[in-house]
């Protein structure tokens, strides 16, 4: 039975979108309530600058030269947005993954478009008589020898596909459902928003009616310019933005269409005002390429020492060398392209090994494919040229070498020779896969065009098989993400040598109170790593919560001799101190926390806590202001400094102490103090 184009329900994009949201949902209808993981806590749950928007411009504005605020700097409008989340409901875990999933969505709305806005370019030249053998995309591709009966039916089915493989892939659950990531996919969004922007403005320009500076155009272009700014402060990886509208113009508009006279309708001819104007378009987005070295490396530096710099400043400095990377990255990239394919065995921590020679089998090999699918990829592109008179649709072989490209260029920030203390992560994924996705769709329906007369119908029933296993494999995936302890015994089944599992997998045990638990792997992950400052520390607090102090004093203090910076352990050591009676020690431990962190909040309120059981009240309070300076969401100082006000007989500061601890932590013991306070005064 053949499929009537011109009557199809699937033909309409609005059934397309609905389509998109409803497997969307399916595959994450299980992360809603999935807790914070592993580097959500140190970015969200105990960052203060998200917790407090007068502390969030303070620190925009003189950030410490420290890594977490550098890193915060450079990506400050991800952080706004998870201060956002924390004003509307605090560290409720579903407004963060609402936020998540919706940024998911209007990426695959944005790659659904760009698709159709790239596919549509011969439409609207031929409505409006002007052909270009190089800056048009001609029909999409149908069987041979037959003509189009509906070509935006194969550029939707074209769009849909591309935008179902993207949204359904498990291999994006790490920038969905982990929070932290958002990073990756909203630095996509801004990504695709501005090159969707772009290519709106150019391609509308093929309507001859249109103004080139008419009001639309305008508005699209510094669209797009502005979304190129926020993406480059969102993450480095859209530092190849500029880049790819470069390429994109290459390929779909190599031949630049000046606006035709309103007198002649005639196109203008002049090859330096063809090259101007793309120059004029293109510099606003080059110059944005400065945005994040100047971030990173300050306004003072030499362009020389850029890779040194950028590496300090992001804390990717290892002792691996830039070569050793990169050829681990020719490996990484190649178990990236298999993930797409087949993906199995995904991991959140990967153990991944390190290659020092270009003429490892393992390296060597894997350059070859690589290098094999570039080449690949530039074969496409100049043969698409050629078929122009073609019945087949030739921009999708050249959308399919873009795609490679796209794949390849997106990469490189984080996989070529800046070398990143994890080699390997699943989110870096995210804005790459886009590339290499449209690029298989377009590829899987040129190549059912030629093999046979039905290929809309073998071309649509295949990809929406796969998408179907993909979405399901989505949902399973997921499953590991709703608890700390699923997440890190799966990812100990996977790497079961890497320090870092056991102790994240420690930790999560300790948080639901599973001590014993805690101590095993905490001493497996010391067994892997004898000099881990982290792994000794972990201990000290475990046997801490054990209620032996002695022996976490000992862990403390060799914590320190592996790390004598290491502000937690000392504040840790000091909470360790008071807790055996040591007040004058934990007072001196907590001091040289703060000398360490002078942000140190937690540091504070311990002094506080020490200057208390002294009885010098005078000096707790302080240290207690202090702590709420720092931090003026921390319910425990406003607690504390309600207790000290109201032994020193200040009820009325005491109970708007406890109010702000009672509002910040409805489980805070505040409301029984607010209770006996005002049942004493009635009593009077």
């Amino acid at each position: 039975m053949q499929i009537k184009y011109e009557n199809s329900f699937c033909h309409k994009p609005v059934t397309h979108i609905l389509l998109i949201l409803l497997i969307t949902l399916f595959a994450y209808s299980n992360t809603f309530y999935a807790p914070f993981q592993f580097d959500d806590n140190s970015n969200i749950v105990n960052f203060l600058p998200v917790k407090n928007f007068k502390s969030f411009i303070e620190t925009l504005k003189n950030s410490p030269a420290e890594p977490s605020f550098t890193t915060f700097k450079s990506r400050f409008i991800t952080y706004l947005t998870f201060a956002l989340n924390y004003k509307l409901h605090g560290l409720n875990v579903t407004g963060y993954h609402v936020i998540n999933f919706t940024i998911h969505i209007i990426n695959t709305l944005l790659i659904y478009w760009l698709v159709v806005l790239t596919l549509q370019t011969a439409v609207r030249s031929k409505e409006s008589g002007v052909r270009s053998e190089e800056n048009i995309v001609s029909e999409p591709c149908l069987p041979a020898g037959r003509q189009a009966p509906n070509s935006q039916l194969q550029t939707n089915l074209i769009a849909l596909f591309s935008s179902l493989l993207f949204v359904s892939h498990p291999v994006q659950t790490q920038a969905v459902t982990y929070i932290v990531q958002r990073f990756a996919s909203l630095a996509t969004l801004f990504y695709l928003l501005s090159l969707v922007m772009y290519v709106k403005f150019r391609t509308q320009n093929i309507d001859q009616r249109q103004k080139i500076f008419s009001l639309s155009s305008v508005f699209w272009y510094l669209t797009s310019v502005l979304s190129a700014v926020l993406a480059m402060k969102t993450k480095e990886i859209a530092f190849t933005l500029p880049i790819i509208i470069v390429l994109y113009e290459f390929f779909f508009f190599s031949k630049s269409q000046i606006h035709p006279s309103s007198v002649n309708r005639q196109p203008s001819t002049s090859r330096i005002t063809r090259h101007m104007s793309r120059f004029l378009f293109l510099t606003p987005f080059l110059l944005t390429m400065l945005i994040i070295p100047l971030t990173l490396m300050g306004f003072d530096e030499s362009a020389g020492n850029l890779l040194g710099d950028v590496s300090k400043a992001t804390r990717i400095q290892t002792t691996m060398t830039r070569l050793d990377y990169l050829f681990t990255e020719f490996r990484v990239i190649v178990t990236y392209i298999r993930l797409l394919f087949f993906p199995v065995n995904q991991n959140l921590d990967y153990d991944y090994p390190i290659y020092n020679s270009f003429l490892n089998p393992n390296v060597f090999l894997s350059f070859l494919l690589l290098f094999g699918i570039f080449c690949f990829g530039v074969y496409l592109f100049y043969y698409s040229k050629k078929l122009s008179s073609f019945n087949l649709h030739p921009s999708t072989l050249r959308f399919t070498a873009f795609g490679i490209f796209w794949f390849f260029i997106t990469l490189s920030v984080e996989s070529s020779v800046i070398p990143i203390v994890d080699v390997i992560f699943e989110h870096r994924l995210y804005l790459p896969s886009i590339g290499l996705i449209i690029a298989f769709v377009c590829l899987v329906f040129y190549a059912f065009s030629r093999i046979t007369h039905h290929a809309s119908q073998i071309t649509v029933l295949l990809l929406a098989a796969i998408v179907i296993a993909l979405s399901i494999a989505t949902y399973q995936r997921n499953i590991v993400w709703q608890d700390e302890i699923r997440l890190w015994e799966d990812v100990k089944s996977k790497s079961p040598g890497k320090e870092r599992v056991y102790s994240n997998l420690g930790t999560a045990y300790k948080v639901h109170g599973l001590i014993d638990k805690a101590l095993e792997q905490y001493q497996i992950a010391l067994q892997l790593n004898p000099y881990s400052q982290i792994s000794y520390c972990n201990l000290a607090i475990a046997y801490s919560d054990k209620g032996l102090f002695d022996k976490a004093i000992d862990y403390y203090l060799l914590s320190i001799k592996f790390k004598p910076d290491f502000p937690d352990a000392y504040y840790n050591l000091g909470n360790a101190y008071l807790s055996k009676g040591l007040t004058d020690k934990a007072i001196e431990q907590y001091q040289v926390a703060i000398k360490f962190n002078s942000n140190y909040s937690e540091a504070y309120n311990g002094l506080g806590a020490a200057y208390k059981s002294q009885g010098l009240t005078d000096k707790a309070i302080q240290q207690y202001q202090s702590a709420i300076k720092f931090n003026p969401d921390y319910s425990k100082a406003h607690y504390n400094l309600g207790k000290v006000y109201q032994s020193k007989g200040l009820t009325d500061k005491a109970i708007e102490h406890y109010k702000i601890a009672f509002k910040l932590d409805p489980d805070n013991e505040a409301r029984q103090f607010i209770s006996s306070i005002i049942q004493k005064n009635l009593e009077k």
